[in-house]
């Protein structure tokens, strides 16, 4: 995240936004692919655009068409999400 940080940021277009992560071959990468895919498809849009792309809340709300208030809300509730996703799957994983 830091190195992402460090880049100069671009907007991307609305379509580029909407892609899901790029896959790499490690385990670790593909269970948190996993479970993006659980959260509910608003809140994971949120939470690409945030973390994979680096866009700014604002940037988010602009793009989506929505309050900040409201993406930052999204936000919140798809990490929520997520980490419940981790915390089951996690459970599971050790039974």
């Amino acid at each position: 995240m830091d190195e992402q940080r460090r880049r100069k940021r671009a907007v991307p277009t609305a379509a580029e936004n909407m892609m899901e992560p790029v896959i790499h071959n490690s385990t670790h990468t593909m269970e948190m692919q996993w479970a993006l895919l659980q959260v509910k498809l608003k809140y994971r849009h949120v939470l690409l655009l945030k973390y994979y792309n680096d866009m700014t809340l604002a940037e988010i709300a602009v793009l989506l068409k929505k309050p900040e208030g409201t993406i930052k809300t999204w936000q919140h509730k798809g990490l929520k999400q997520l980490r419940m996703i981790m915390k089951n799957r996690g459970e599971w994983n050790e039974q």
